[in-house]
């Protein structure tokens, strides 16, 4: 709901979105990344080959956004920031299915480390910028990709993950809500 009006609120919603958005969308999208690098890549970062457009694409998305985030933030549209976020984790879920790492890695290895990789930047962007909203999911996020703690801030943003870093045991961010 926008920042200082009134809303409609109530537990069940509250609960319906962060498994929504949060556990099913962008959580799941991390846990499957990190847990497809563990498993297929010896827990380290992949080193890519060519991208591809489509790579491309999902690479900038965050950069594309950076003056709208700006200026989100600065008139304190914190819904339209949410919003301009999740369009980014929308089209990285949509690319995972699309270029099916699991399929690629008995037909096209090296692709599937440049998807992997593509992914896993991506995913150190969409953490970068959701510190505002999410301060302790996201330091968790970046933990999980060995990022320094002095390149978490938005001026880090065009650096680049190092292929070959390897990477702590990937763990849920965002588990399911279950109200008792």
């Amino acid at each position: 709901m926008p920042f200082g009006q009134d809303g409609d609120f109530s537990q069940q919603h509250l609960i319906n979105r962060y498994n929504s958005d949060l556990a099913n969308s962008y959580g799941n999208l991390v846990q499957r990344v990190l847990s497809f690098i563990a498993k297929n890549c010896k827990g380290q970062i992949p080193q890519p080959g060519t991208f591809q457009e489509t790579d491309m694409v999902l690479k900038n998305m965050i950069a594309s956004l950076r003056e709208t985030l700006d200026a989100d933030l600065q008139n304190m549209a914190f819904h339209k920031y949410a919003e301009h976020i999740w369009q980014v984790i929308s089209r990285a879920n949509q690319y995972i299915d699309e270029q099916k790492p699991w399929v690629l890695k008995n037909e096209n290895p090296e692709r599937m480390k440049t998807v992997l990789y593509t992914l896993v930047e991506t995913i150190r962007q969409i953490a970068l910028v959701t510190q505002p909203l999410l301060p302790k999911a996201s330091s968790s996020i970046l933990d999980q990709l060995a990022v320094d703690s002095h390149q978490r801030n938005f001026a880090n943003l065009n650096h680049c993950l190092k292929p070959g870093t390897s990477l702590p045991e990937p763990s849920a961010v965002f588990p399911r809500y279950y109200p008792v």
